[in-house]
């Protein structure tokens, strides 16, 4: 597989603190997110592979990069969907002033995020127990445990 470059559709904000996400699918898409927003999709072509060289955010031994702080980094074995990439963003920008001194966010966009993916998460849940087949205490246990699993699978 070669690297894979794309410019986003927007341009990242300056002075105050952003949140970006990459996620790729197996759908071999790469996702590049800002502030919880899809911003721009890549495919990607040939095969995703692991080396042994080291990891580079915000520039690498032969490209200048870029003029930032960088708070957090988190690696995943799993593809983010959009709405996780939305709670994360907006838990990670809650409250956090920006280089003025102002919060950045409003606590209601916050929270119109939060209430977004629990609802669309609550559904999920419903659609899986309506699913399932009607049990008798006695298939309690097999019941939970597939609930259970079904119920974690998409987190």
């Amino acid at each position: 597989a070669r690297e894979v470059w794309g410019p986003s559709a927007a341009p990242l904000p300056t002075r105050r603190w952003c949140h970006i996400a990459f996620s790729l699918g197996h759908d071999r898409l790469m996702r590049f997110y800002i502030d919880g927003q899809l911003d721009s999709v890549v495919e990607v072509v040939g095969d995703a592979v692991a080396n042994t060289g080291p990891l580079y955010v915000g520039k690498d031994m032969s490209q200048p990069g870029v003029r930032a702080f960088v708070a957090a980094v988190q690696l995943h074995s799993f593809a983010l969907e959009d709405q996780d990439v939305q709670q994360a963003a907006a838990t990670a920008l809650h409250g956090v002033p920006d280089f003025e001194g102002e919060p950045q966010r409003e606590e209601a966009l916050r929270l119109k995020v939060v209430e977004e993916v629990t609802a669309a998460r609550h559904r999920e849940f419903q659609e899986l127990m309506e699913a399932l087949p009607p049990t008798s205490p006695a298939d309690f246990t097999r019941t939970a445990g597939t609930a259970g699993t079904a119920g974690t699978a998409g987190t």
